[in-house]
């Protein structure tokens, strides 16, 4: 009996890791192996284009209210802020005698979503949202 070859193709994986990524309730060990398959695949394939971290902001949109980000933002009194304006303070920072006080931290890092390669970008849009055909 003849063995059937099935290959995948990198735009769906990394298509399908990113939505599983956004939306997964699992363990954040879970999300780190599908993380290090993912690394993986596309070093190896040479189409590797790094990653962000997802939101709080992310999460909420995905209906993940409960789920710790990957990185989040903290003004000088505690309160979340935006990314934009973190910046804007450290950039202040830098260029004056001013000390930043506000705070940066990765609260879950396997909440995190993978940029894509230019050679992948028209099959990852001719896919559905979470990478199916």
């Amino acid at each position: 009996m003849a063995r059937t070859r099935k290959t995948v193709g990198i735009a769906a994986l990394l298509k399908r890791t990113n939505h599983k990524l956004l939306l997964s309730t699992c363990s954040p060990d879970v999300r780190s192996g599908m993380i290090s398959v993912l690394t993986g695949v596309l070093h190896d394939a040479n189409v590797y284009a790094g990653f962000g971290y997802l939101s709080r902001a992310d999460l909420k949109r995905a209906d993940r209210w409960a789920e710790d980000p990957g990185i989040e933002f903290r003004n000088p009194e505690g309160k979340e802020c935006l990314a934009d304006v973190y910046y804007a303070e450290l950039a202040k920072a830098k260029e004056g005698d001013y000390i930043c006080r506000y705070t940066k931290k990765f609260p879950d890092e396997s909440r995190r979503f993978y940029y894509i390669h230019r050679a992948l970008l028209g099959d990852y849009h001719k896919l559905a949202a979470d990478g199916e055909k």
